[in-house]
């Protein structure tokens, strides 16, 4: 069976595998994202999710889902960062010790709760439970040439560089450039099983997921 074959049916069989288990993931966790939704909203009356505008396959935009963990106005960096944690954050697109998190975002951020919505995004077929993390306008910059390689795929809930030491990768050095761009051209069924088992592990240890 030629390559272009054995690509056609992994993509069609994990797109199937990817509607079976969010929908199977949304009935299951269904009570924790009422009362998640219930503890955002009366935490400080603010929007229950936020929108995320991220890029997805082929370029095309979408809005990733997540369980609101920032207090509001957290857009406005300049309101909440120091030059110096403004220049890091531009660099890095994270930061640690963030103070625009609130209480209940803390604590649904360790547990990796927050992504929980992105559920529907698999389900309706912007993202999928696997592949690079979703990334925004300014971040693809830092791809260069292998912009298109990465949109190639969809984004995923979870993936290789959320498993793989997400703290020792970053885009100043370009390991993580590296580890997306490795799941891209190295993806398999298999390589999908082990990247949802060290997923589940790190969550069910509070490892160092990433927000």
């Amino acid at each position: 069976m030629s390559k272009l074959n054995n690509k056609c049916i992994y993509r069609f069989v994990k797109r199937l595998l990817d509607i079976i288990f969010s929908l199977i993931g949304i009935i299951i966790t269904s009570p924790i994202l009422i009362v998640v939704s219930l503890l955002v909203k009366f935490w400080d009356f603010g929007p229950v999710i936020y929108k995320s505008p991220r890029i997805g396959l082929n370029g095309r935009k979408i809005g990733v889902l997540k369980f609101r963990s920032m207090k509001v106005g957290s857009d406005h960096l300049e309101d909440f960062f120091s030059k110096e944690e403004l220049d890091s954050f531009k660099s890095e697109f994270k930061i640690e010790h963030d103070r625009r998190v609130t209480g209940i975002g803390k604590f649904i951020r360790k547990t990796s709760i927050d992504e929980l919505p992105q559920l529907f995004n698999v389900l309706i077929g912007d993202m999928s439970l696997v592949g690079p993390r979703p990334i925004t306008e300014e971040e693809l910059q830092k791809y260069g040439n292998d912009r298109d390689l990465l949109l190639s795929v969809k984004p995923g809930a979870t993936g290789l560089w959320q498993c793989s030491g997400r703290n020792k990768l970053t885009y100043t050095d370009g390991k993580r450039q590296a580890i997306e761009l490795k799941y891209v051209r190295e993806q398999s069924f298999l390589l999908d099983l082990k990247i949802i088992f060290k997923t589940f592990l790190a969550v069910f240890k509070y490892d160092d997921i990433v927000q």
